[in-house]
């Protein structure tokens, strides 16, 4: 697996997600360098977003969790 330097999720209404293998529609991967998840509205989501141990930079800010 090559590993992600520089990932950016933002500006995303997500609805309705509910993953079946790793329980979140957007998943961090152990060895990313920087993952951004930003200014998105999740509406019915089971577990909007993972960081997985291993990642060097995460950043969450911004966004909307309806229930």
């Amino acid at each position: 697996m090559i590993a992600t330097h520089q990932a950016r999720v933002s500006g995303n209404i997500f609805r309705n997600l509910y993953p079946l293998q790793t329980g979140s529609p957007i998943v961090a991967y152990t060895g990313s360098t920087t993952v951004r998840v930003s200014e998105n509205i999740f509406k019915t989501c089971r577990n909007s977003f993972d960081n997985y141990v291993g990642s060097e930079g995460y950043f969450d800010s911004d966004n909307v969790f309806v229930p």
